[in-house]
């Protein structure tokens, strides 16, 4: 019996000082290397991001990668991406997510466990962020540098913008027509307009099919038919963004004074936002 306990208390104090234990450390200690001056340069993100493909669909912004994110009021979003830069994922993400129009990839230089008083300046680790946004945003929108939490400083790197490329054509259809975040008005032509609230990609072809669909049902009740539509996501304050399409009798494109009917920008109606966005017209042939 002696020998057993003997035998339990020395694989104790093996377990106890062996480098295999599970070990919890409240504030790890930062590298020598670790530093956000150098951030960019020790990990190599910039080139990460140089190597990265451009997703279909999209134009990479910019000659260079940036050391700020994006800062925009037309935020939607984000998501923290795998182990690497992976804008294949982020493209996805944004194609899937109703209004999205820009995609921002980057690196963010952030604290291994949260700063405190006692654990001023921990380790760091590497971030890869996608965030999105509604507007087609420039690299003048890279503002976000990083900011200090206690004495840890939080940096990016190897940021680049991505923006979708032109809305897609439709079989016999003219277009599209930009008209960004307006959309037409013209209650003389005005036929109606339907929301597809489970459509969570932009499709103008689903506003087409409808659009013939509406031109046969007038066609045979001697009413107006269709020829123009608009397709655009509709925002409300504190409600998910919705497809949506608006029809028209005629043409409301003019191409001596393009746009001129797309003078509806929105309202307010008790505290309730409503607004637009990706707003394009298309004319049938």
């Amino acid at each position: 019996m002696l020998s057993f306990s003997i035998v339990l208390t020395t694989l104790a104090a093996f377990t106890a000082a062996s480098p295999l234990a599970a070990r919890t450390d409240p504030c790890p200690t930062a590298a020598p290397y670790d530093k956000a001056e150098t951030f960019d340069a020790t990990g190599g993100y910039a080139m990460q991001a140089n190597q990265a493909p451009v997703p279909s669909g999209y134009t990479r912004v910019g000659s260079a990668p940036a050391t700020a994110a994006a800062s925009s009021a037309s935020y939607i979003t984000y998501k923290t991406l795998g182990d690497f830069y992976d804008t294949t994922t982020c493209s996805k993400f944004c194609d899937s997510t109703l209004g999205c129009n820009t995609f921002n990839v980057y690196v963010e230089r952030d604290p291994q466990v949260p700063p405190t008083t006692s654990c001023q300046n921990p380790a760091s680790k590497a971030v890869y962020q996608c965030a999105l946004y509604r507007a087609v945003l420039g690299t003048s929108s890279l503002t976000n540098n990083g900011q200090y939490r206690q004495q840890f400083h939080v940096v990016i790197a190897g940021s680049y913008l991505y923006t979708k490329n032109a809305p897609p054509a439709v079989t016999r259809y003219n277009g599209p027509y930009s008209y960004a975040n307006k959309a037409i008005e013209d209650p003389a032509h005005y036929l109606t307009y339907e929301t597809f609230p489970n459509q969570q990609t932009y499709d103008p072809k689903v506003c087409a099919d409808r659009c013939d669909a509406i031109s046969q049902a007038n066609s045979k009740a001697g009413q107006p038919t269709c020829k123009f539509f608009d397709a655009y996501i509709a925002y409300q304050t504190n409600k998910a963004p919705v497809f949506t399409c608006a029809y028209y009798s005629q043409n409301e494109e003019d191409p001596r004074n393009p746009g001129a009917k797309a003078t509806n920008s929105g309202y307010t109606n008790n505290g309730i936002t409503y607004s637009f966005g990706n707003s394009n017209g298309y004319a049938l042939n």
